[in-house]
């Protein structure tokens, strides 16, 4: 029998690379977590100033951003508040609304960090070992094209139907 592999042919996935090791740098552990769960553009979260600055995906598609980067509750906030102030007609319900979506949606940045931290850490809580650890994290985070594509579609159908608000 042979001793080697199909990686021998420089056929197939390349072997992981090794895990860091964390034992002594809880500091280290908690950036590769977050590095894990935010996936795309993850610098420009964990860099100390990159979570205070103004989230500019968030503040101008609000829903689109929370979705993409599955945030479904903060989304669902975004999408009910407007609905909720017209079917309750309250005054200036809806403008509040919008006001609230662009506020939560330009802390967009602070409030995916604060989930990322939650989530890594009931994962951590859950997983028996870093390797373990890692890939759970590197599932449940990053990001979502397809609830990006919904955001859109329903940001496109709000401005299409005030469109035609505006023209009765």
């Amino acid at each position: 029998m042979s001793d080697f592999t199909v990686d021998d042919f420089g056929v197939g996935p390349p072997p992981p690379p090794p895990l860091p090791e964390f034992a002594d740098d809880p500091e280290a552990r908690e950036r590769a977590d977050l590095v894990a769960f935010v996936g795309r553009n993850a610098a420009a979260f964990l860099d100390p100033p990159g979570s205070r600055r103004l989230c500019w995906a968030g503040l101008l598609l609000p829903q689109a951003w929370f979705l993409y980067r599955k945030l479904y509750v903060w989304a669902a906030i975004v999408f009910v508040a407007p609905i909720l102030a017209v079917t309750l007609k309250l005054p200036f319900g809806v403008g509040l609304s919008n006001i609230l979506g662009l506020a939560l949606g330009a802390s967009g940045r602070a409030i995916y960090l604060q989930f990322a931290r939650t989530a890594v850490g009931r994962i951590r809580a859950r997983s028996a070992d870093d390797a373990e650890a890692l890939g759970r994290i590197a599932r449940a985070g990053g990001v979502s094209k397809v609830g990006a594509a919904v955001g859109v579609v329903y940001i496109l159908a709000a401005v299409v139907a005030s469109l035609g608000k505006s023209f009765h």
